[in-house]
């Protein structure tokens, strides 16, 4: 738990004390400290604390607390807030395939496969952005079997709501500080007079949340995802790292998204990666492949799985013009953007139609479209999340690339712009289950597995079967 006061001038004197109390349901404790000329840190026991879990592991207590500034009778300032007790850290031993280092999350000293997505800002204007639209959203994640989001670095850092919801629900959180896919200015003076203080206040405002797991420097800055020399890596390597573990030392730093220890930081065999099926096999283009291809992802953790999938008709219908809706257009286009960064040369519609048309045929019309676009999606979906769930503790996570939408379209969500589940979302549910049977490729053949994320021992039989198209067996 940590807090800070106003700068009063001439509060540490003999006449000033701090009352602080701390309940939860029937726990309740007050404390008075005095003597606050030689007191910066004040060191609290509690027998026998309530554990916050991530979602599946266990329940998720919150301890309110209270603290009064008071000096010479008078209460001066008031900070109140929530805060819990859980541990952190990361497992970097030696992989059991011998082909690199571990990146397992530890919470409370029990591994954790981290399960969800990317968190983008919920609405392009964040300022209409409501308590109960952050609730809903979140409370789907948990539905899906999902614990984890990873607060994406193009993006801002979000409200108070939306963490104080994570704690509640135990979504973990990967918080990326707001840099994302562009070098630093080391040469504009002042840039970091600016930073510096930027970081200061977003951790100290954070740091109380036990859903937050790890602060990184970014997202997919040069250097991390192309190996060539990047303008202000050393802010990143030392000036940032030294902020974050300064002012919080209860939960790791790394210092971009994708990192690992060799260049370009998107390897497989450390840290954690960005990379999927999908945008391998477009890139590739054989698609008799697919299997193969996600044999070959064999990260550590793959906290961006980019996987596209179109918006249900309903919703389609509300941003499309009817006289637009077919064969697609420039309104498409405008909805359904590109990577000005994307070798292919495609539009994201362009490859969304390619890849249904290779895994399902060619494509009839409107409605053919959507259900073969999100079958596309649901498929990749699923067989890159079992995959890495196969290869645990070797792998330790598996973040879909995106959850939410911005704005009407119809690409890289599970849920779009109007909160509906796509089919991709429902196939991301079954993959996460916490008890999951998996038949899976990997590079030495198909293997069985029975994925089991719960604390309890499991019991029962599995059948394999194979089947005809007619449903015969």
């Amino acid at each position: 738990m940590f807090f800070e006061f106003a700068d009063v001038p001439m509060i540490y004197e003999a006449d000033t004390k701090v009352k602080l109390i701390i309940n939860r349901n029937q726990f309740f404790q007050e404390y008075t400290i005095e003597g606050l000329k030689s007191i910066k840190q004040y060191l609290l026991h509690i027998d026998h604390p309530d554990i916050w879990w991530p979602a599946g592991y266990g329940e998720q207590p919150l301890y309110q607390y209270r603290a009064e500034l008071i000096k010479a009778g008078r209460t001066i300032d008031i900070k109140e807030g929530t805060f819990a007790f859980r541990e952190i850290h990361f497992d970097e031993s030696p992989r059991e395939d011998g082909k690199g280092l571990r990146f397992l999350p530890l919470v409370n000293n029990t591994p954790v496969f981290l399960k969800g997505a990317n968190w983008v800002p919920a609405d392009i204007f964040i300022g209409s952005l409501t308590k109960e639209r952050y609730t809903k959203l979140l409370e789907t994640v948990v539905e899906g079997n999902m614990n984890t989001l990873r607060v994406w670095g193009g993006g801002f850092y979000e409200k108070n709501w939306f963490y104080q919801e994570c704690d509640r629900l135990g979504i973990l959180v990967w918080q990326d500080f707001m840099f994302s896919c562009a070098e630093l200015p080391d040469d504009y003076p002042g840039f970091y007079d600016v930073i510096v203080p930027e970081l200061e206040y977003q951790i100290k405002r954070l740091r109380n949340h036990p859903s937050i797991i790890v602060w990184s420097g970014g997202n997919e800055r040069p250097g991390g995802i192309e190996k060539h020399p990047c303008l202000g890596k050393k802010k990143f390597d030392y000036l940032f790292r030294g902020i974050a573990n300064h002012l919080d030392r209860t939960r790791p730093y790394v210092e971009n998204s994708p990192w690992g220890y060799e260049e370009p930081g998107n390897c497989m065999n450390s840290g954690d990666t960005h990379l999927s099926s999908m945008t391998e096999l477009i890139y590739d283009g054989e698609i008799k492949n697919f299997r193969k291809v996600v044999a070959g992802l064999t990260s550590s953790m793959m906290t961006e799985m980019c996987h596209m999938g179109s918006s249900p008709i309903e919703n389609v219908l509300k941003y499309i013009p009817e006289d637009k809706l077919w064969p697609t257009n420039d309104v498409w286009d405008l909805h359904v953007r590109c990577n000005p960064y994307d070798p292919t040369g495609q539009t994201f519609l362009d490859q969304q139609k390619w890849l249904a048309t290779k895994h399902f045929g060619e494509i009839t019309g409107l409605y053919d479209f959507i259900k073969k676009s999100q079958a596309t999606q649901s498929e990749h979906l699923k067989a890159d999340m079992e995959f890495h769930r196969s290869r645990y503790p070797d792998c330790a996570g598996g973040l879909v690339w995106m959850y939410n939408d911005t704005w009407p379209c119809g690409s890289w969500s599970i849920l779009d712009y109007y909160m509906t589940k796509k089919s991709g979302y429902y196939a991301l549910q079954r993959a996460s289950q916490m008890i999951l049977p998996i038949m899976t490729y990997h590079q030495d053949g198909y293997k069985v597995f029975v994925v089991n994320d719960t604390q309890q021992v499991c019991h029962g039989s599995l059948r394999i079967a194979q089947y005809r198209l007619d449903g015969s067996l």
